[in-house]
């Protein structure tokens, strides 16, 4: 489902099998097939519909036809997009091979819309929209191995001088508490020097 917020906002429902159907009152429906391919004994499948929201009259839809009566076969056509607020479709984008589950059109340009597929939620750029960089195979690679050999002694080297700085602070400790103690007793406790 996708609304504009013209005035009166007018709402679009993507079908199982009929296509879009469109109301501005809710109670009154119309096709909006006109442009979307729609062939006699398919059924015309809305995978996913969204609007544009800050072009009223944008709005894209992915589409496929659903074959067959025990068995159904969903056959992906693609994207297609209306600048007419539904009064009529065009193609923008040809994706046979995957159901796109969900579109996110770029705010204000035209053509613009990224796709999530059943097989992917990596945003898809599609029509004029930007492709979104992909992390660096190489650094997911790293993150996922396990440690090397470099890493294992590099570990047992800090842990050694992690040990020897704590050895080190409580001998210092040790030897201070020490000489405190005794210039305490040569205080209370003077020694006389007989000659």
């Amino acid at each position: 489902m996708a609304v504009t917020n013209g005035f009166p906002a007018k709402v679009f429902v993507g079908t199982a099998d009929r296509g879009i159907v469109t109301s501005t009152d809710g109670r009154t429906w119309t096709m909006a097939n006109d442009g979307l391919g729609q062939l006699p004994g398919t059924r015309l499948h809305v995978d996913a519909l969204a609007a544009d929201p800050a072009q009223l009259d944008v709005l894209y839809a992915a589409i496929s036809y659903l074959n067959g009566s025990t068995l159904v076969h969903q056959s992906p056509v693609g994207v297609t997009m209306s600048t007419n607020g539904g009064a009529s479709w065009r193609g923008l984008a040809n994706n046979s091979a995957q159901v796109v589950t969900e579109l996110l059109p770029v705010a204000g340009y035209t053509g613009a819309v990224y796709a999530l597929t059943t097989t992917s939620r990596t945003p898809q750029a599609l029509g004029k929209a930007k492709v979104i960089a992909q992390p660096a195979e190489a650094a997911v690679a790293t993150t996922a191995r396990a440690p090397d050999s470099t890493s294992v002694v590099a570990w047992i080297i800090a842990g050694l001088a992690a040990a020897a700085l704590i050895f080190a602070l409580v001998y210092d400790a040790a030897r201070r508490s020490k000489r405190t103690a005794a210039t305490l007793r040569l205080r209370t406790h003077p020694v006389s020097i007989n000659r």
